[in-house]
């Protein structure tokens, strides 16, 4: 809706703002991605190099929850007691 509003704009600041709009579609790139991956044998160096930094990726997720330790300058806020 936003990009049919811009295409239509009068105003050439507006039709200016190209930048965002002509960001190729997220959904064709995943497929473009997903197609190059299908084409790599998953035995192949190329193919264990992918899957083991996927996995390293994926660990991001699992890391073990940290303590919060505020900034030194971070005003705290007592609980009422």
């Amino acid at each position: 809706m936003l990009k049919r509003r811009w295409q239509q704009a009068a105003d050439p600041r507006v039709r200016g703002a190209s930048k965002m709009f002509d960001m190729p579609d997220p959904a064709l790139q995943w497929r473009d991605f997903c197609a190059e991956l299908s084409d790599i044998r998953a035995a192949s160096s190329l193919g264990r190099q992918v899957i083991a930094d996927a996995r390293a990726a994926f660990q991001l997720f699992h890391m073990p929850q940290q303590p919060f330790v505020p900034f030194p300058d971070m005003p705290q806020i007592e609980k009422d007691a």
